[in-house]
């Protein structure tokens, strides 16, 4: 009879340890957000190709691009993007710089880990110089929406982007015409590092 006295508090002990161990450690496991609460992206250099074209004077081109961005993204999904671009031809050349608004979408995965889009919208400010005649010269102003495909592993990441853009010359005109505005279309592939 003392020997179960003395079994009953050991066996007590050993089972609320079975019980709470497990629950210590959901607890743990619920205490890491699936999703960081603030990611910060340098994708860069991004390279593409892509068309650009001015219908009000029949201007159009293919081009290739070059661009940097860093992006902050908040884990509600707002945040926003810096973007450095550059366009080429044999023709000519254009510089933009992009600051826009970006909300993101997990599509799947977790912080670690994961698969998901970047929508961006904002104003576009453009220098374009090259030998054409049928299109303006100098600074052009609009506006731009893109989305990307990302895939993020740790503190590295791939991303699959498509870029449009809306340039209206700040100069009105083109050798005694009215200069319309030009349209950007542009495809890029990119690497780059995310902290978390």
């Amino acid at each position: 009879m003392q020997r179960h006295r003395l079994l009953r508090p050991l066996a007590a002990a050993l089972l609320s340890l079975s019980f709470v161990a497990p629950s210590a450690a959901r607890a743990e496991e619920e205490a890491v957000p699936a999703v960081a609460e603030h990611r910060f992206d340098l994708v860069g250099p991004s390279v593409g190709i892509g068309h650009f074209a001015a219908p009000s004077s029949d201007y159009s081109r293919f081009i290739g691009t070059v661009a940097a961005d860093a992006r902050y993204a908040h884990a509600s999904g707002h945040g926003v993007m810096l973007r450095f671009a550059y366009g080429t031809n044999v023709w000519g050349e254009g510089f933009g710089v992009e600051l826009d608004y970006l909300y993101r979408a997990i599509l799947a995965g977790q912080r670690d880990v994961s698969l998901g889009l970047d929508f961006t919208l904002g104003p576009t400010a453009t220098w374009l110089e090259h030998d054409e005649q049928t299109i303006a010269r100098g600074t052009h102003l609009g506006g731009n929406a893109g989305v990307s495909l990302d895939f993020r592993a740790f503190n590295f990441l791939l991303s699959l982007g498509g870029q449009y853009r809306l340039l209206i010359p700040t100069d009105a005109r083109l050798d005694g015409a009215p200069a319309g505005p030009a349209h950007a279309i542009t495809g890029t592939l990119g690497a780059g590092f995310t902290f978390y």
